[in-house]
């Protein structure tokens, strides 16, 4: 199991089944919808750690090809459990709603079983509160339309896209430190920025590195809430 996500992912193949300059030079990597990913060495296969691989097969020759997930696990798991919660309060306001009742977080967190302590399930309780979610969220797993759906009303909350689990930031920070031993201690350094070092910050190589970009902001985002709740 990959200290990067928990799950046996890219990571494994690369430090364990075999080395990374292995799969640099071996190995022809793609995303699920057939693009070809592109390294300049064998540090930049880092960021995609936290991947799973859908498909892998070898040539007797030695090469490789290599189709890795569409995102990270730990962004995609993390989700579905914020979702799970969304799905748990959608349902809840809408029985509120059929009973005529006012709805009570303390009521709420009794029918709910979530990872997050009671702050952050208060603060996601009180974001999905809103016509927004009441009015366009599908509870449940519904097909693919009514998960973009969800996806997409999801992503139009600045608040909740705040939200992570203190899990998926622990994996998130192995990768972080992982990729500093590489890019420099910058991904580490610069989880505890003040804004303004942080906007000042230049990174000559924020291309090739932006999910290393989107991790740290994601780890920054946890820690900054917590703290605005009373962490």
């Amino acid at each position: 199991m990959s200290k990067f996500s928990g799950k046996s992912d890219f990571a494994d193949t690369c430090l364990m089944h075999y080395t990374p300059n292995r799969i640099f030079y071996d190995a022809k990597i793609y995303t699920n919808n057939g693009d070809r990913i592109h390294f300049e060495s064998p540090k930049d296969l880092i960021p995609y750690y936290p991947y799973l691989i859908g498909s892998m097969a070898g040539s007797k020759e030695g090469s490789m090809t290599i189709t890795l997930s569409k995102e990270s696990f730990n962004d995609d798991e993390e989700r579905d459990r914020i979702f799970w919660v969304i799905d748990d309060a959608i349902r809840y306001l809408k029985k509120c709603k059929s009973k005529k009742k006012v709805p009570n977080f303390e009521e709420f967190k009794k029918e709910v079983i979530s990872i997050f302590d009671d702050k952050v399930l208060k603060y996601i309780f009180k974001n999905v509160d809103t016509d927004m979610f009441k009015k366009h969220w599908y509870p449940g797993f519904g097909n693919t339309i009514e998960y973009q759906t969800n996806l997409a009303v999801f992503n139009s909350s600045p608040a909740l896209s705040r939200v992570h689990t203190r899990v998926h930031t622990a994996y998130r920070e192995s990768l972080l430190s992982e990729a500093s031993k590489y890019f420099g201690k910058f991904w580490v350094d610069a989880i505890h920025m003040s804004d303004n070092d942080f906007a000042y910050t230049e990174y000559d190589n924020f291309e090739m590195n932006n999910i290393l970009w989107h991790t740290l902001l994601q780890v920054r985002d946890y820690y900054r809430l917590n703290k605005e709740l009373g962490d």
